[in-house]
């Protein structure tokens, strides 16, 4: 689903916000019939479901980033040195990026 997402993030930079959201479906419903497995950046992919649908209004929005963000914790978790748990949700863009949305909508709720 790697390369659907990014093709799906090239639209929405593009502006063809119509195209962009027909990948995000695609890539949601396969989410929604369970975790994504496999090399791919599953993280990442929730990352641009979520900017394609918060760029459309769309109220799904919220629930992938929280999906995205559960994701994220339950695998910090498993790393039980504090530094690199630290570097692992700091030090990745993506991972940083997920969490900073999902505070700013515990902030604004």
């Amino acid at each position: 689903f790697e390369p659907m997402a990014g093709l799906a993030d090239i639209a929405r930079g593009l502006g063809k916000s119509e195209e962009a959201l027909d990948y995000a479906e695609k890539i949601l419903t396969a989410i929604e019939a369970g975790p994504l497995e496999g090399p791919d950046r599953g993280l990442w992919i929730h990352l641009v479901c979520y900017q394609v649908l918060a760029q459309t209004g769309d109220h799904r929005a919220p629930a992938v980033i929280k999906r995205a963000h559960q994701l994220l914790s339950h695998r910090a978790e498993a790393i039980s040195n504090h530094k690199f748990r630290q570097s692992y949700l700091s030090g990745v863009s993506e991972h940083r990026e997920i969490c900073n949305i999902w505070k700013s909508l515990l902030k604004n709720n």
